[in-house]
């Protein structure tokens, strides 16, 4: 056998396993590089099978990069922790192009905010919203989402203020 037959072998066996994992979900090129160094295979196998599946377009960072972005957004994740997590995953993406699918879809850091803090708060009434360590507790968890203190408490005291005028037309 030659050093040729054992080349093609090898990248046929690389390239079926790439295939065979893309069917089930999406990766990006960095974690389909991790995944193939994993399966124990070199780096020049590794570069032609991502340069293959790049030409006939099974792999498009972009369109990796812009579902990531939508359902970190639908998340309630913010703009900065997404820009954040993407480079975890060796994805680099200029601000512009997040900006981009968030007004696609019409979705604000405010409406974000607000959404999240009527999720968490469905069943509670505005004055056990006063509850300093319950309000403490809300804005850690919209930190956690990646939004600035200030607009985190905004969302909340604007929250109470609508409850506190529904509660006053219901009298």
């Amino acid at each position: 056998m030659t050093n040729n037959q054992t080349t093609s072998e090898e990248f046929q066996r690389a390239y079926s396993y790439t295939i065979r994992i893309l069917s089930k979900r999406d990766y990006s090129i960095h974690k389909l590089s991790q995944k193939l160094k994993e399966r124990g295979f070199d780096q020049v196998t590794i570069d032609t099978v991502i340069d293959e599946l790049v030409v006939k377009k099974f792999v498009n960072e972009e369109n990796y990069a812009e579902s990531k972005i939508k359902g970190w957004m639908q998340k309630g994740h913010s703009q900065d922790l997404i820009s954040q997590k993407l480079e975890l995953e060796n994805i680099y993406v200029d601000d512009i192009f997040i900006q981009s699918v968030f007004d696609e879809y019409k979705i604000s850091e405010d409406s974000q905010l607000k959404q999240l803090v009527e999720k968490k708060c469905r069943s509670i009434k505005s004055k056990e919203m006063l509850d300093f360590n319950f309000k403490k507790k809300l804005i850690r968890y919209l930190m956690s989402k990646g939004h600035s203190f200030d607009l985190a408490q905004q969302a909340i005291d604007s929250y109470i203020r609508r409850l506190d005028e529904e509660e006053i037309e219901h009298y």
